[in-house]
């Protein structure tokens, strides 16, 4: 790092600008370590991952800016592919959710299952119905065993103030997992959907599956993201109006912003929105 310093003070850059690179160019790299990704072969995704990374730490547009000029002036150094070239953000740019590929959500239910010392099979049938079926907390709360039709493969989602009702397919796996683990519950409520222990759970899955980071450097935020996957891989599959009617949306327009959110979408709406002066 201090033949870089060299480097720096050969473009005649001030020692307080040279200070700034050094520094910011220390954070991304550390960055990239703790993501397993080496800086070259560094793509136009992982800048976008590492400005969500940053703007999640509440930094301004400004310091993004002056952080993507560290690790341009870095990759020019290691001559290093150098992607920073085609992003700058100008004002306050939208925060999207970076989604996940169907592969990628079954790789997460995958590992989750595979890794975990103390299998949690409650945890698991949560993770199934919000990836399989995007289910909302408020439409797990108020489910029925009566409303799982383990024959048919099915599940029926009821009318909320919310979302319309429908029916959803199960996956062969939730089956076989829905019918050992509902043949414990004598009550006709499921008796894991209790509002405190739901939100707990969850939090204590999405804890365990950001400390896995198995995919790539994309990190889980929340439920909704996994959700907002599937509304995805639906709008793919069937089109916007067979995924409103899967996603219970009352109005094609509630799910139509989930096609444009999207990492293909988001390169676009930065390209669009903020392109270099």
């Amino acid at each position: 790092m201090e033949k870089f310093k060299e480097y720096l003070k050969e473009k005649s850059y001030s020692k307080k600008t040279i200070n700034q690179i050094y520094n910011q160019t220390k954070n991304y790299l550390k960055w990239l370590e703790t993501k397993k990704i080496e800086s070259n072969n560094l793509t136009y995704q992982e800048i976008l991952n590492y400005i969500g990374y940053l703007q999640s730490k509440k930094t301004s547009v400004m310091v993004i800016n002056n952080h993507i000029r560290s690790i341009g002036h870095y990759q020019n150094y290691k001559n290093y592919p150098n992607p920073t070239v085609e992003v700058r953000i100008l004002g306050r740019i939208k925060k999207y959710n970076i989604l996940f590929t169907k592969k990628e959500l079954y790789t997460l239910l995958k590992i989750y299952k595979e890794t975990q010392s103390i299998y949690n099979e409650t945890e698991y049938i949560l993770l199934q119905l919000i990836i399989n079926q995007a289910l909302e907390r408020h439409e797990l709360l108020k489910l029925k065993k009566t409303e799982i039709n383990l024959e048919e493969g099915s599940i029926y989602i009821s009318q909320s103030h919310k979302k319309n009702k429908r029916i959803l397919n199960l996956k062969s796996d939730q089956i076989v997992q829905l019918q050992r683990y509902l043949n414990k519950i004598p009550e006709e409520r499921i008796s894991f959907i209790v509002y405190n222990q739901l939100r707990n759970k969850l939090k204590s899955l999405l804890k365990k599956l950001q400390v896995q980071k198995p995919i790539h450097s994309i990190e889980i935020k929340s439920h909704n993201q996994l959700r907002q996957s599937r509304y995805k891989e639906w709008i793919k599959q069937h089109g916007l109006r067979e995924a409103q009617y899967l996603g219970g949306f009352k109005t094609v327009s509630s799910i139509q912003k989930y096609k444009d959110n999207d990492l293909e979408d988001l390169k676009a709406n930065i390209k669009k929105y903020h392109p270099l002066q």
